[in-house]
């Protein structure tokens, strides 16, 4: 069984890394320097953007963005639309 939000968040990181990057869920994004703290910002905006959410500023963690399955694991606990 797939999770959409997971699915939905392997899209939006896919738009954040080096186009030839195959993303997983467990792609380590942070420990790869898949994404540099400019593209961490740029990937905020694309997941509020996405998932019509605001990230609380206690959120913005290297554990929560440390791979897709951390992303989707925290939106999950905004409830997405």
């Amino acid at each position: 069984m797939t999770d959409p939000t997971l699915d939905r968040v392997l899209k939006v990181v896919s738009t954040a890394v080096p186009a030839d990057t195959k993303v997983e869920p467990t792609t380590a994004l942070l420990d790869q320097n898949l994404i540099d703290s400019m593209g961490l910002l740029i990937l905020v905006g694309a997941l509020d953007e996405e998932f019509g959410i605001h990230l609380d500023t206690e959120d913005l963690t290297i554990q929560n963005f440390a791979t897709p399955t951390t992303i989707a694991t925290m939106v999950n606990r905004y409830d997405p639309k």
